[in-house]
């Protein structure tokens, strides 16, 4: 049996639609470095691929596999942020 509690409010992340885009884009390229993979993002929202990644505390030769969900979470949101301006 399996028993799952939610986590509390605060601590969620909320913007699923930036997250699916975000992993979608790390994952959809098999064994590329994220710097390659999440090009086809920065540019139309307007960032810089490697400020972009060094501002969420990510390597750009990191690969997606090596990353913990709170990378992905700081990817997100700077993205849509970037996106809203």
């Amino acid at each position: 049996m399996v028993h799952l509690t939610p986590k509390p409010e605060q601590d969620r992340f909320d913007d699923l639609d930036a997250l699916e885009q975000v992993t979608r884009a790390a994952f959809g390229q098999r064994r590329k470095m994220l710097r390659a993979s999440l090009k086809a993002l920065a540019k139309p929202a307007g960032l810089e691929i490697t400020r972009w990644l060094t501002d969420a505390e990510v390597a750009p030769t990191d690969r997606p596999e090596t990353l913990i969900p709170q990378n992905f979470f700081a990817l997100a949101q700077i993205w849509r942020k970037a996106q809203s301006q």
